[in-house]
């Protein structure tokens, strides 16, 4: 209830292995992005794909980083354009944990330019989504066992239940979730030296 559980376990697995670490963090972030934007409904459905049952793991990913914004979220440029009752999107969103192979991608993209980051929303995308694919996997010096790759976004077609939560509040939910996100990585970080020092 006061919130130091997550830092516990976060700074715990990180001390183990922060790859499997940050590939089960990475699914609580698509889930946090699914909680604080998402109805009842939506919630109960898209949640439980986040992470699957002891048979069947399943992954989520969280997709904000652009290539040209990094994490400036106010500066996105993948956009969600409304036909009909589908949503289109178009874009590239780079260094995304569980990326292209996640079974749920939260993706937050630009619903109306003129508004600026008012104009945001927040999107899921379900595996096997036409137009969603992964782009170059990243390879890295460290963290290795997470899977990091570009997000490619071209005409992916989705339900128009797919959004979540209003038009204008996808920016300051998406904040949230990365103000809360940072005290997570500074228990990884607190993880990872404890494991190099011992």
């Amino acid at each position: 209830p006061d919130g130091q559980l997550s830092v516990i376990y976060a700074e715990e697995l990180h001390w183990g292995c922060a790859g499997i670490a940050l590939a089960i963090s990475a699914s609580s972030l698509a889930a946090a992005g699914l909680a604080a934007s998402g109805t009842p409904e939506q919630i109960a459905e898209w949640v439980p794909q986040c992470f699957g049952t002891d048979d069947e793991i399943k992954l989520g990913a969280y997709a904000v980083t652009e290539p040209q914004a990094g994490s400036d979220v106010k500066s996105l440029r993948t956009t969600a354009d409304l036909d009909g009752d589908e949503w289109v999107l178009n874009g590239t969103k780079v260094f995304i944990s569980n990326g292209g192979i996640a079974d749920v991608h939260v993706v937050v993209a630009t619903v109306d330019p003129d508004l600026g980051h008012r104009g945001q929303a927040s999107f899921v995308i379900p595996k096997g989504t036409p137009g969603l694919r992964q782009g170059k996997k990243e390879t890295k010096i460290g963290i290795r066992a997470s899977h990091t790759a570009e997000v490619i976004l071209e005409d992916c077609r989705i339900p128009a239940g797919n959004q979540l939560g209003e038009l204008g509040k996808g920016f300051v939910d998406t904040l949230k979730i990365l103000d809360r996100g940072r005290i997570g990585i500074a228990a990884f970080s607190i993880g990872i030296a404890q494991g190099a020092f011992e």
